[in-house]
């Protein structure tokens, strides 16, 4: 009997993942294979933690872990940050959103009608998944604080995948763009953009970048 419901199991995911993937959709198990690729970073946050004045670089295709430090311990935290949801539409730094956060064992207990959760444990996270490069924001509120500022903050920089070719497939790291600024408005004629722009060329660049050209005010 176990192996019948196995056999009829297994036939009924095998039918869906058929018609998920005729309707435009991915294996039911592969958006869980490719969250196991991914590689996870975490960050400690701890009571006043304001780290403007460092730096986190991350790659895109990560999954950040936010991770209570121990002087958050018995307080009811709340996390937000302006990480677009999706890879695509406009990116509004205003807009924040609320992080959820997860048990040791990947059960939500927060929502966005009950935002602050108490840390009783330091085995807690809030995860998000990073699909766009950019700058970002983070903080966090304590329930109940009479601040109007939050109780900490910090950045993230995630940085872009940059390929050239026809195919795309070519990827150049960021370490190895040499890039020159250029004032538009001073190169003159376009004819004669291509003679100037070639000392850049041989004195060892590979990028350049075009400051924005106005029209000229009346």
């Amino acid at each position: 009997m176990c192996g019948c419901i196995f056999v009829i199991d297994r036939f009924f995911s095998s039918i869906m993942n058929y018609f998920w993937k005729l309707f435009g959709g991915t294996s039911a198990n592969s958006s869980s294979k490719k969250r196991l690729k991914m590689p996870i970073v975490s960050i400690a946050i701890n009571d006043s933690f304001h780290a403007e004045s460092s730096l986190y670089r991350l790659n895109r295709k990560t999954i950040l872990h936010i991770i209570p430090g121990s002087s958050l311990l018995g307080r009811r935290v709340a996390l937000y940050c302006n990480v677009p949801v999706t890879d695509k539409g406009e990116f509004i730094r205003s807009q924040y959103v609320h992080l959820n956060w997860f048990n040791r064992h990947g059960k939500k207990f927060t929502d966005e009608d009950h935002p602050h959760t108490e840390i009783i444990e330091l085995d807690v996270f809030c995860e998000i998944e990073i699909k766009r490069a950019g700058s970002f924001h983070f903080y966090f509120t304590y329930e109940g604080s009479d601040s109007k500022t939050p109780q900490g903050s910090f950045y993230i920089q995630i940085e872009p995948n940059i390929s050239v070719g026809v195919d795309g497939l070519q990827v150049i790291p960021l370490d190895a763009i040499r890039c020159q600024t250029v004032l538009s408005k001073c190169l003159g004629p376009l004819s004669t953009w291509e003679n100037k722009l070639s000392v850049a060329k041989h004195s060892g660049y590979n990028m350049v970048h075009f400051t924005p050209i106005q029209t000229t005010s009346e």
